[in-house]
């Protein structure tokens, strides 16, 4: 499957970044349609996007021995088709291709069944740990990609998986308009607060964070005096207390969901109060 799709370089600035993807999935062996992607993107893009999207070969990553010969034949083949004045984006997802669980076997076909040992193994387990590090190490020596993506799509895992656990360890919502462009107001605060609880719940979520309990109008001020960057202001008004410790709307919210400790278990950093 070959598609081209639009990337931008938040590095450089430069909002110019178009791409020639190509990918793993439902791909045939080299053919003319293949080698006219890279004629194409030699003429009309400035990268290339590698996305292997096809499995891992877990044993021999694991035992970096040598990989099946259709393996070999894949990258060998992208990797000496790549022009060598474009960058290089390469993406090596550890996910199975329905994001549900690890990756399949990439070996004489794409996500194939992981079968022996591997068939019951998980995420944490040290060998997939190992295997996949030594995927990774090995396509880096080959593409020295300019951008890397370990996770696809890792969302999905919370929605399709029903034994994969996450939590959130900062979330916020302005109360009030941000530098005259961003909008605000208490009324679309609480709706998040609400709107977010409930998807965590759906989705049992270990525990929340949310990153500010209270606006630090005070901090702001003497980080401005002292020629602070303004990236502090972003959070300044995201708190379920205001700058005087009222309790906003979100408030009332927040604890009707912390009510039911089964349900999800809340916590709060109050780096607010600390830093007024």
């Amino acid at each position: 499957m070959t598609v081209m799709v639009p990337l931008i370089n938040l590095s450089s600035g430069c909002a110019r970044r178009m791409a020639l993807r190509e990918d793993t999935v439902l791909q045939a062996p080299p053919q003319s349609g293949t080698r006219s992607l890279y004629d194409a993107l030699s003429r009309h893009g400035d990268m290339a996007a590698h996305h292997f999207d096809g499995g891992v070969p877990w044993d021999e990553a694991l035992k970096e021995s040598p990989y099946h010969f259709r393996v070999r034949s894949e990258i060998e083949y992208r990797r000496t088709h790549t022009p060598e004045n474009k960058s290089v984006y390469l993406a090596v997802p550890h996910l199975s291709i329905k994001r549900n669980g690890l990756a399949g076997r990439w070996g004489k076909g794409t996500n194939l069944p992981r079968a022996g040992e591997w068939k019951q193994k998980n995420f944490s387990d040290p060998e997939v740990v190992r295997a996949y590090t030594n995927y990774c190490r090995e396509m880096i020596r080959g593409f020295e990609p300019d951008f890397m993506a370990c996770g696809i799509e890792v969302n999905m895992l919370a929605v399709l998986s029903a034994d994969r656990l996450f939590a959130v360890s900062e979330t916020g919502f302005i109360a009030e308009k941000l530098l005259l462009k961003i909008p605000g107001d208490e009324r679309n605060q609480a709706e998040y607060v609400r709107f977010f609880l409930e998807q965590c719940g759906r989705l049992n979520a270990r525990f929340v964070v949310w990153f500010f309990v209270r606006d630090y109008d005070d901090f702001w001020i003497r980080v401005r005096q002292s020629g602070g960057d303004e990236l502090f202001m972003v959070w300044k008004d995201t708190g379920l207390l205001d700058e005087r410790g009222n309790e906003r709307e979100a408030m009332k919210v927040w604890e009707r969901f912390a009510m039911p400790a089964e349900r999800i278990r809340v916590l709060v950093r109050n780096l607010g109060q600390l830093l007024s």
